[in-house]
C-alpha cells in the first residue's frame, strides 16, 4: 500500500477510535473518502498524462485552460439540449403529439445540434475561450463540408 494511503487509513483509524464510531455503520463517509483518495492517488499519473496529450492536441498551455474547456463542453451540452425544450413546444412537437416516440427525439436531437454549434462560442466567451471554440467550431464544421462558409 502507497505511503499516503497508508497515512490516509491511520488517520481514519484514529478518527473512529476516537469518536467511537463503528467503521461500517454510522461513518461510511470515513470509507468513501479513503477509497475516493485512494483510487485518485493510483490514477493520478494516468490523469497527468491525458491532461498533457490534450494540451499538446488542443495548443494550450495550462491545465486550468483544459478544465475550463471540459466545464464549457458539460455546460453547453446541458443549455443546448434546455433550450431545445421551448423551441419543440413553439414547432408543436411534444412527446404526447409526436408519434411514434422515436421521431420525437430524432428529431429533438437534429433540433439540438445546431443549437449547441450557435452557443458553444458563446459559453466559451464566458469562460475566456472564445478562440479555442471558435477555432474548434470552424474545424469542425470544415470536416463536414461546411468550411466555405467560414474562408
Amino acid at each position: 500500500m502507497p505511503k499516503i494511503c497508508g497515512k490516509i487509513l491511520k488517520i481514519s483509524v484514529v478518527i473512529v477510535k476516537k469518536y467511537g464510531l463503528d467503521l461500517y455503520s454510522q461513518c461510511p463517509i470515513i470509507i468513501d473518502q479513503n477509497l475516493f483518495i485512494y483510487i485518485l492517488y493510483l490514477h493520478l499519473p494516468k490523469i497527468r498524462n491525458v491532461m498533457e496529450k490534450l494540451k499538446k492536441r488542443w495548443g494550450i498551455t495550462s491545465n486550468w485552460q483544459i478544465i475550463a474547456i471540459l466545464i464549457v463542453f458539460a455546460i453547453n451540452g446541458s443549455f443546448a439540449a434546455w433550450v431545445a425544450g421551448p423551441i419543440t413546444n413553439f414547432l408543436g412537437l411534444t412527446a404526447e403529439t409526436t408519434k411514434p416516440y422515436f421521431l420525437y427525439i430524432v428529431l429533438r436531437i437534429i433540433l439540438i445540434f445546431p443549437i449547441y454549434q450557435i452557443t458553444l462560442p458563446l459559453v466559451g466567451w464566458v469562460f475566456g475561450q472564445f478562440t479555442f471554440f471558435w477555432n474548434f467550431e470552424k474545424k469542425m464544421l470544415q470536416r463536414m463540408g461546411l468550411g466555405r462558409f467560414f474562408k
